[in-house]
């Protein structure tokens, strides 16, 4: 599946700050991934950590919070983990279903679940 930029706006747990930002789709990862210093201006917490394997084979121990997160209109208060500096802003398989969002990978694209037919 070829990979695409969202905006997506992530703000501060109680909803009350956001912030804009350009995010990778990624249906791969299960969280959404957002930049320690980020989530930390916005007010997040961490309530828990685990171990994660990442592509490179690596295991890191990271941190879990949850925020809300806006894109194309909906809103989802949603488990996020604390990234490194540098590492891309993912948004994950998790929030993308608690958007009621489906990937359309050959338009690049997401699509309202509420639009797709059975």
């Amino acid at each position: 599946m070829g990979c695409f930029n969202v905006k997506m706006d992530i703000g501060g747990q109680q909803g009350d700050r956001w912030v804009t930002t350009d995010a990778l789709v990624d249906t791969g990862a299960f969280f959404s991934s957002i930049p320690s210093s980020t989530l930390r201006e916005l007010g997040v917490s961490p309530v828990m950590s685990r171990n994660f394997q990442f592509g490179d084979g690596s295991i890191k121990r990271t941190n879990i919070g949850r925020t809300w997160i806006r894109v194309n209109g909906r809103d989802a208060f949603t488990q996020v983990t604390f990234s490194e500096e540098g590492a891309p802003i993912l948004l994950g398989a998790l929030a993308l279903e608690e958007l009621l969002f489906v990937v359309n990978p050959k338009e690049q694209r997401l699509v309202p679940m509420d639009l797709i037919n059975a």
